[in-house]
C-alpha cells in the first residue's frame, strides 16, 4: 500500500484523481481537521483494529495527515508525498482563503476581511513550515518517493518507472494539459484579490527556514 501524504497546496488533490482512477477506487481518503496537530498525528482505534483488511484491500491512503500518523501501523507501506517550493506554497494557500476560505477558523475569517497580511500568515510555524511539520519523524532520504510540483509531469514518469505501474501510463504528461480539479469558478469571481510584491516574498521566505531546508534535500533526492 502506498502512504500518500497530500501537503497542503502541492497537488495532491490532481494526484488522488490519478490514484483513485487507476486503482479502481481503492483508495482510502483521510480528509479530517488540518487544526488539530494531535489529530494529524493520531491514528484512529478503528484504523488500528483494521489494518489488515486497510494494508490488504486498499491501494492508497491518501489525506492530510502527518507522517507520525501512520508510522507505526503501516510500517511496510510505500511512503510518498509531494513537495513545493515554501514560498508559493504558502501564497498559493493564502490566495485560497482569501478566495473562499471558512469564516468559521479564525485566521481565515481575518484574512478574508483583509485584516491579516500573507507575510503575518506565514509565520505561524505550521503554514511557513508544513512541510516539515507533515513529513517529521522520517529523514527526506528515507522516503521511497517525493513528487516535486514544479516537475510534476517528470514526477510522475519516475513514479511509473520505479514503482512499475503501467496503469498510470496513460496520465503521462496529463499535467499541464487538463483541467484543474481544485478550483471553484463561483468562488475565484467572488473573492477578495491581492497582489503579493517581492517584498512579501522575501518576508514569507524569512518564514519558512525550516521548509527552505526540506525542499532543498527533497529536489536533491529528485
Amino acid at each position: 500500500m502506498f502512504l500518500s501524504i497530500h501537503i497542503p497546496k502541492t497537488a495532491g488533490t490532481a494526484l488522488a484523481k490519478i490514484f483513485d482512477d487507476t486503482s479502481l477506487r481503492r483508495i482510502m481518503y483521510d480528509y479530517g481537521t488540518e487544526r488539530d496537530l494531535t489529530a494529524v498525528r493520531t491514528c484512529p482505534t478503528e484504523v488500528r483494529e483494521n489494518r489488515e483488511f486497510i494494508e490488504t484491500y486498499f491501494r492508497y491512503l491518501h489525506g492530510h495527515f502527518h507522517y507520525l500518523k501512520y508510522a507505526d501501523v503501516f510500517p511496510n507501506s510505500i511512503v510518498i508525498t509531494t513537495v513545493r517550493h515554501p514560498v508559493d506554497r504558502v501564497v498559493s494557500q493564502y490566495l485560497h482563503i482569501l478566495r473562499g476560505g471558512d469564516r468559521n477558523n479564525w485566521r481565515h475569517k481575518l484574512i478574508m476581511e483583509g485584516e491579516m497580511s500573507i507575510v503575518e500568515f506565514s509565520k505561524f510555524d505550521f503554514i511557513g513550515n508544513a512541510q516539515w511539520y507533515y513529513l517529521e519523524g522520517k529523514e527526506i532520504e528515507d522516503y521511497d518517493f517525493i513528487f516535486v510540483q514544479e516537475e510534476l509531469n517528470r514526477s510522475l514518469a519516475k513514479f511509473y518507472e520505479r514503482f512499475n505501474l503501467p496503469e498510470i501510463k496513460e496520465y503521462l504528461g496529463w499535467f499541464g494539459k487538463a483541467p484543474k480539479v481544485n478550483e471553484k469558478p463561483q468562488l475565484l469571481r467572488k473573492g477578495r484579490m491581492t497582489k503579493i510584491t517581492e517584498k512579501d516574498r522575501l518576508g514569507i521566505f524569512n518564514n519558512c527556514e525550516r521548509d527552505i531546508e526540506v525542499y532543498r534535500r527533497a529536489k536533491e533526492c529528485f
